[in-house]
């Protein structure tokens, strides 16, 4: 799955692979600290992550934007790995009752799918990486 830049996740991710330790920065039983990716970043070591901005981490929280035709999106397969999915655009929008797109069908190499958006992965576009 790819992320925007300055996606929470990115920087969490970022983070955790900076922090890992490489080796000890001396021989002293005593000291505990540990060269890091981060070390050569940001001459430190990166001591916290950066909490997400909002309050609360509930998935209602954030309003999400509804798919739009056109848009490239990857089709989850069940019992297949990330790596086998289907990558399709949506060619048509089925909306609920809140005016939300709770449907959609898309066009992929292997012919047209009807999926509910939850098994539905949009692509960031290129202005957006």
């Amino acid at each position: 799955m790819l992320l925007p830049k300055n996606h929470e996740f990115t920087e969490k991710i970022e983070a955790c692979l900076n922090s890992r330790p490489l080796t000890e920065l001396s021989s002293d039983p005593s000291d505990f600290n540990t060269l890091t990716p981060a070390h050569f970043l940001v001459r430190g070591p990166i001591h916290q992550f950066k909490e997400p901005s909002q309050p609360s981490r509930s998935k209602w929280w954030r309003t999400k934007p509804n798919l739009q035709i056109g848009e490239m999106v990857i089709v989850k397969k069940e019992r297949a790995a990330p790596l086998n999915w289907t990558l399709g655009r949506i060619n048509k929008l089925f909306v609920g009752p809140d005016q939300k797109v709770r449907v959609v069908s898309v066009n992929t190499k292997y012919g047209q799918l009807t999926r509910n958006v939850n098994k539905i992965y949009l692509l960031p576009n290129s202005q957006e990486i």
